[in-house]
């Protein structure tokens, strides 16, 4: 759905990032960290 999200990361960051719920739940990891 964020393709143009996903555009600008490398591929190999893009599954974690998926398998955390997408971009927001990545800021929310980093926001946590």
């Amino acid at each position: 759905a964020h393709t143009t999200r996903a555009a600008s990361v490398p591929a190999p960051a893009l599954e974690p990032v998926r398998a955390e719920g997408g971009f927001l739940g990545w800021v929310d990891r980093m926001l946590s960290h």
